[in-house]
């Protein structure tokens, strides 16, 4: 049993259409059985992505982001320490991150290109929210098949799954189809 199908059995009928107006946009029928429209609910959720993050993955990042803020903070501590401690100072390089990232075939990011933010966790590892067919048109163009040019619907994300491939290796991804966590590399 899915997250989603978990969280809509806890609510009433008149909660399940508010959360699916509020995390889809999409209306559902209200003359329906609670079952029905939790069916309903989980078809919208394969087909879109939500428009914010869904209650049970906002907790994770509240975790993360109070654990994270300790650690930074016992970060700078510790640097100011070290620093006062130091008799001679470090000499701090600049990296060329154009050095580091190297274009997957023929498939080039514009500079000006924000991609999609990394938002959620699982586990360690941060990941991003896709449709499935987005997950598809990026095994495509990696096999050569299609080329970004191609890509109708979901471009955008296409292009952030290519970015963090080529700037990090890889790219933990939820498929909005199945809810299945697949790593792109």
């Amino acid at each position: 049993m899915s997250e989603l199908t978990k969280h809509a059995n806890t609510l009433t009928k008149t909660k399940i259409l508010e959360f699916s107006q509020e995390y889809y946009g999409e209306g559902l029928n209200d003359r329906a059985s609670k079952g029905a429209m939790i069916k309903q609910l989980e078809k919208i959720a394969e087909e879109k992505t939500p428009l914010k993050p869904l209650p049970w993955e906002e907790l994770l990042l509240e975790e993360e982001s109070s654990v994270e803020t300790k650690e930074v903070q016992q970060e700078v501590t510790d640097e100011i320490v070290d620093a006062t401690d130091a008799e001679d100072s470090a000499e701090v390089k600049p990296v060329d991150l154009v050095d580091l990232v190297e274009p997957v075939e023929d498939v080039a990011i514009e500079a000006h290109f924000k991609p999609i933010d990394l938002d959620y966790k699982n586990g360690d590892e941060r990941y991003m929210i896709v449709t499935f067919d987005s997950v598809e048109s990026y095994k495509k163009i990696k096999a050569g098949e299609i080329s970004l040019n191609d890509v109708k619907n979901s471009v955008e994300e296409v292009k952030s799954i290519f970015y963090y491939v080529q700037r990090n290796g890889s790219v933990l991804v939820r498929e909005t189809r199945n809810s299945r966590f697949i790593e792109l590399t």
